[in-house]
């Protein structure tokens, strides 16, 4: 019985990816990015995907672990903005289940957390392109080719709710100690 439980879990947990490929920044991947306006209706700056190291996070308001989550990026964002790491927080699921009132949750979310980083709104199209993002905080990182080097998924019922600063900032330390950088 304990066996046929993990067996279900295991097939419950990888079912949203099951099949499909890992998500690398792509040419495709990147123009759906950089598509994206942000939440101020600005264009993205597509050359950042091209050049730098990116982090993209996936995220929603009402998800408590998503509001460390913002904090963090915030943090990454002020150690390693200035040496070329580009932040993507993709707002996904804000209107889960038909909840009202979500823009003004989110417009007091963001006041409240002040990212210093691209903030767009996410959508089918670009959670799919993520290996068809289904649980929040999602985490990708993504080394100056463009290849994944960390990603971080939110499981349900897990006690770890999101990676720590410690970790991300361990991934992101290595990648810009990378030759490819120098």
């Amino acid at each position: 019985m304990r066996y046929l439980l993990i067996a279900i879990s295991f097939l419950v947990f990888t079912s949203s990816t099951h099949g499909q490929e890992p998500v690398s920044l792509s040419p495709s991947v990147r123009t759906l990015v950089a598509g994206q306006l942000d939440l101020a209706g600005r264009k993205l700056v597509a050359a950042k995907l091209k050049r730098e190291i990116v982090l993209v996070s996936f995220f929603a308001s009402w998800c408590p672990p998503c509001h460390k989550e913002l904090r963090h990026l915030n943090e990454l964002e002020d150690g390693f903005g200035p040496r070329g790491l580009s932040i993507f927080a993709i707002n996904q699921f804000e209107h889960y289940a038909g909840v009202k009132g979500a823009e003004d949750r989110l417009d007091r979310f963001l006041g409240r957390y002040a990212p210093r980083f691209s903030v767009v709104k996410g959508g089918e199209a670009i959670g799919k392109a993520f290996e068809n993002v289904q649980r929040i905080p999602t985490v990708f990182i993504f080394d100056q080719t463009g290849a994944k080097r960390f990603h971080f998924i939110h499981a349900q019922g897990a006690t770890k709710m999101n990676p720590t600063i410690a970790e991300l900032s361990a991934v992101l330390t290595g990648l810009f100690r990378s030759p490819q950088l120098q």
